[in-house]
């Protein structure tokens, strides 16, 4: 990993606007908006912990505040919590998905 790809506490990611949530059931989907038929291989599944992150990008809180909302609402200590939001931002920045950070 680049220094210049390295994705700061501080920084406040912010959910792209090509991209639409749903809570179906169980299951949270991450759907692009586009006009494309090939894109509807584009859809994602987040497990309960990941729709939580993505809904805490909300483009106002930091990364260090979603990671404290994870412990908070989760049994988990902050190292995991930091560890596993960095991980998952870094996947939805790979898609396109999120900016900001």
């Amino acid at each position: 990993m680049k220094p210049n790809d390295m994705i700061k506490l501080n920084s406040i990611p912010k959910q792209s606007e090509d991209i639409v949530s749903r809570r179906i059931l169980d299951e949270f989907l991450l759907v692009p908006i586009s006009k494309t038929a090939g894109d509807v291989d584009s859809i994602y599944t987040l497990n309960e912990i990941a729709a939580f992150i993505w809904e805490s990008i909300d483009g106002k809180l930091s990364i260090e505040n979603i990671c404290t909302r994870l412990v908070e609402e989760f049994d988990v200590d902050i190292e995991t919590a930091t560890r596993d939001v960095l991980e998952l931002l870094r996947q939805l920045k790979d898609l396109g998905v999120v900016s900001g950070c």
